[in-house]
């Protein structure tokens, strides 16, 4: 199991760490109304959103699958679903926009439950208010596109992780990441990084704990071969897309590192670490889940290092933060559990905010401007 170290705390304690934690995903929702605000009010598709439309609702013959993997750089989950707001809720711009702003509202909630299974509803909290404001994943919501799917499967996925590392030995958890995971394949490519580092730590997990159990060891080789077994279709759409490599990068390959990793991590981690110990004032600091950091932190960190390095080369459109709005949050439970390690509510979301501040200073845009 993931091993709990926090210690005891009151009833009152407890009790005030859930209305906090609570509150916080109340103001996690409120922000997504408002910050949802330049999608409410937007205009024309812009080039990316055509891009989507072609999929679903082409003259051409064929259907969204065949287009989606013949010839998009997309598979076509976030497409169908995109074809039934249209099909229910009528065809305009908005309602095209919609299924992935409602994803984006999803994935807060999520993102509280897996925030709240690693530590407390107070990290829970956090974790969702830093997924809601996080900057390299907003904007990409706002728009017609599939990441508003990738960001909720992502939580999902990391969601099930989770539960799967304190159960390793369940059928359920492992179907239940399995799926997550095939979805996940199934709405973007490079999301793949998260499915196989988050199975993986699964399975480190397990190996460190000496757990060889036949009901452990079974449910990894289903989980794998489920996997595998569904994801297979995709492949040649991967070789296809990596055949037209040359033509689909449009980014600098000179792209600086820090620039794929992201502002959250280089500057708003340490800036937020150091407000909270200003914050705690020397006192007493709790020890954070141990095995929640490093399967967050792995499942977070990892994936950017990869992208970075594939950036650097001849596959160099991978430094678009886009590819990053997976491991969005991952990255969120990561700095919730980090900054939850003081025993002071008042002080995590101080430090919290100030790692948003951090992050956003250093942004192109504005929260309340699309890119």
């Amino acid at each position: 199991m993931i091993d709990q170290s926090f210690p005891e705390l009151s009833p009152f304690e407890n009790r005030c760490l859930l209305n906090v934690g609570r509150g916080l995903l109340g103001l996690s929702v409120v922000s997504w109304f408002v910050l949802m605000w330049p999608m409410w009010s937007g205009g024309p598709l812009v080039m990316d959103e055509h891009g989507s439309y072609w999929i679903i609702d082409s003259d051409l013959p064929g259907t969204s699958l065949m287009r989606s993997l013949d010839y998009a750089a997309i598979p076509p989950l976030s497409s169908w679903i995109q074809q039934a707001f249209l099909t229910v809720l009528g065809k305009s711009e908005l309602t095209f926009r919609l299924s992935s702003a409602l994803c984006a509202l999803g994935a807060i909630f999520v993102s509280y439950l897996a925030g709240k299974e690693l530590g407390s509803p107070l990290t829970g909290g956090l974790t969702a208010l830093l997924v809601a404001w996080h900057p390299e994943a907003m904007d990409e919501v706002r728009i017609a596109r599939c990441y508003g799917l990738v960001l909720l499967l992502g939580a999902t996925v990391i969601w099930a992780t989770v539960r799967w590392q304190r159960s390793p030995g369940s059928l359920w958890a492992a179907l239940f990441w399995s799926l997550a995971s095939v979805a996940l394949l199934w709405t973007h490519y490079t999301s793949a990084l998260l499915v196989i580092i988050s199975g993986l730590s699964v399975a480190v997990s397990a190996f460190v704990r000496r757990d060889f159990s036949r009901a452990t060891l079974s449910r990894l080789l289903f989980a794998a071969l489920l996997v595998s077994v569904l994801g297979v279709p995709l492949l040649p759409s991967l070789f296809r897309l990596k055949e037209w490599g040359p033509i689909l990068n449009f980014s600098d390959s000179s792209t600086s590192i820090w620039n794929v990793i992201g502002p959250l991590w280089w500057v708003g981690l340490p800036v937020g670490v150091v407000a909270m110990l200003a914050l705690a004032r020397g006192r007493s600091q709790q020890e954070s889940s141990r095995s929640g950091l490093w399967i967050t932190g792995a499942c977070s960190l990892l994936p950017l290092l990869i992208l970075a390095t594939l950036a650097s080369s001849d596959m160099s459109s991978l430094a678009n933060p886009r590819y990053r709005v997976a491991y969005a949050p991952a990255g969120a439970c990561f700095l919730a559990l980090l900054l939850t390690s003081s025993r002071l509510w008042k002080v995590s979301i101080g430090a919290a905010i100030v790692v948003l501040v951090a992050s956003w200073s250093l942004t192109p845009q504005g929260p309340w401007e699309l890119g």
